[in-house]
């Protein structure tokens, strides 16, 4: 699936096929960084089979793209067997 960040359910939703390369949209796309509050959603590709481990990434990125991580939302794909986390963040300092 990649990582997927969407912002706002009227705004336009902004794609990245790698978590360092959404952290890299995040600090430099003119259109993203005035935004303040952000749901990340991450796919099978980017989670670990243990949970622990996938939330330090996901704390990682968070901190590397200067956002604080507010609620992480586990649920399933369409089909209903794959696992996705919805990661609700807001720049820091907003």
């Amino acid at each position: 699936m990649g990582a997927l960040t969407a912002i706002g359910p009227r705004l336009p939703m902004f794609e990245a096929p790698t978590l360092e390369r959404m952290k890299e949209r995040l600090n430099t796309d003119p259109e993203l960084m005035p935004r303040q509050s952000f749901v990340l959603a991450l796919g099978t590709a980017d989670l670990d089979a243990n949970d622990e481990i996938s939330r330090q990434k996901i704390e990682r990125f968070a901190e590397a793209a200067r956002l604080r991580v507010e609620s992480i939302v586990p649920c399933h794909g369409r089909s209903g067997h794959e696992r996705i986390w919805l990661v609700k963040m807001k720049r820091i300092g907003a």
